[in-house]
């Protein structure tokens, strides 16, 4: 809509322009500052003011807000923090107008890295072996997850391990599985307390 004309249609009153004519000087036809009420507009025609007046249609504003979701879905979802992620999202499309296309996309990204997560976590779930629950295994054979009976006391060598389900009876769990790094053998006591800072940690996880 104009509202800026290059002159501005007579004020109400003044000597109008015939039918089919216009003034010389005078705008083109189009919306204008309404001078009968301060606030609106009014179609001018060219020759005359017309009957029908509307308010000004607002610009829409940048929303910061939705700026500041769509980034944060894009990090959440990049890094797999996936349902805060989701969230983000969400807010920021709801927020932003249709015009911010960039930070939309940005925000669709942040939901679509976070799809990916998901899917690749379900697949994982899905598709990896399930740990045996019978037989004997060396250390080296176990794998997370599996339960055991440790015997007692345990041997200091090669020691053997009888798999267990995990809701019968046992006494153990493999939480980690490590490899210690070639290098001088530290002794018994440090390969200790690495395992169990290791299992700890994994533990508590």
């Amino acid at each position: 809509m104009d509202s800026d004309p290059g002159s501005a249609p007579p004020a109400p009153g003044s000597p109008q322009a015939a039918p089919g004519d216009l003034a010389p000087g005078s705008p083109p036809p189009g919306w204008y500052p309404d001078p009968y009420q301060p606030g609106v507009l009014r179609f001018w025609d060219g020759r005359g003011w017309g009957s029908v007046a509307q308010a000004p249609v607002p610009l829409a504003r940048p929303s910061k807000a939705g700026h500041a979701l769509s980034v944060w879905a894009l990090v959440l979802g990049v890094v797999g923090v996936t349902v805060p992620a989701f969230i983000c999202g969400a807010l920021a499309i709801n927020r932003l107008a249709p015009g911010e296309r960039s930070r939309r996309t940005i925000a669709w990204l942040g939901i679509a890295f976070s799809a990916a997560w998901v899917v690749g976590g379900v697949a994982y779930l899905v598709t990896r072996p399930a740990a045996s629950t019978s037989g004997t295994f060396s250390s080296g054979q176990l794998s997370v997850g599996q339960c055991v009976e440790v015997p007692s006391p345990l041997p200091t060598t090669r020691p053997q391990f009888d798999a267990r389900a995990c809701d019968a009876s046992h006494n153990g769990e493999v939480m980690n599985v490590g490899r210690v790094a070639d290098a001088t053998y530290p002794g018994e006591d440090q390969i200790a307390a690495e395992v169990k800072s290791m299992c700890r940690a994994d533990l508590f996880a």
